[in-house]
């Protein structure tokens, strides 16, 4: 499976889980995001999570608990903090929309 290919597995993976929270599906999702670390460098990790929080910003609901993966997983800082950074945000999103 190519970069983009393992990218778009991982995306659809996340929104299921953050839709869903099931629990049960956190040890594949680690294992699939650390086999993409292997082959995927930083910079798409990046602009992977630039484009999955864009996706979950527009819509609201949509499963910001998958951004978690990023900081759980992610070897490199950079990509942590951006996933705390865009966590964040989302979480603010989720909220005002809970108390609309």
């Amino acid at each position: 499976m190519d970069g983009h290919s393992l990218r778009e597995a991982l995306s659809l993976k996340l929104l299921a889980y953050g839709t869903t929270q099931d629990r049960r599906r956190i040890p594949g999702l680690l294992a699939l995001y650390h086999y993409l670390m292997e082959r995927v460098p930083v910079s798409g990790r990046m602009e992977m999570l630039t484009e999955f929080s864009d996706l979950i910003q527009k819509h609201p609901g949509l499963g910001h608990l998958g951004l978690q993966i990023f900081l759980a997983a992610d070897s490199d800082p950079r990509i942590r903090a951006a996933a705390a950074r865009h966590f964040e945000n989302s979480d603010k999103v989720q909220q005002s929309g809970d108390s609309a």
